[in-house]
């Protein structure tokens, strides 16, 4: 069985690394992108189970960017 892969957007890299030191510590992959446009390229890939997305990012709206996740 694969790993879970869980997206995380967030411009602050210390609160992506905190919650995926978190994520791999329960056997989840996690991926992290610090601006919307990063973490829709990543997600075009797919493979993803969930992304927890920041409301605030520099370049986008976090709702816009849950969106286009979607």
């Amino acid at each position: 069985m694969t790993a879970p892969r869980v997206l995380l957007v967030d411009d602050e890299p210390d609160m992506c690394w905190a919650v995926a030191t978190l994520l791999r510590t329960e056997g989840v992959e996690a991926v992290a992108c610090h601006t919307g446009r990063a973490a829709v390229e990543a997600a075009a890939g797919g493979g993803f189970t969930a992304a927890f997305v920041d409301l605030k990012l520099p370049d986008a709206d976090g709702l816009a960017v849950i969106d286009r996740l979607r």
